[in-house]
């Protein structure tokens, strides 16, 4: 691949005559499989979070019914 037909448009960024460099070493990257597992695992604990906060109300709720029907009376059990 050569470098004649590259375009380099001037930007403030980077000074006339000077070249880039990253700021830090790249020897940990990530492969798109990790992050996809990643972003999956996230997925589910975020999901498994909000069902068991609906689960845990809903408990809360019928146990909070229940103790006001057997406080009434009403509980014929």
């Amino acid at each position: 691949m050569s470098n004649e037909n590259v375009k380099v448009y001037e930007t403030s960024i980077v000074p006339k005559g000077e070249v880039m460099v990253p700021a830090r070493n790249h020897e940990m990257v990530a492969t798109s499989l990790q992050i996809e597992v990643v972003h999956i695992l996230v997925f589910f604990i975020i999901l498994f979070a909000i069902f068991a906060g609906l689960w845990k109300s809903a408990v809360k709720a019928e146990k909070d019914e229940e103790n006001r029907a057997n406080s009434t009376g009403l509980n014929h059990k």
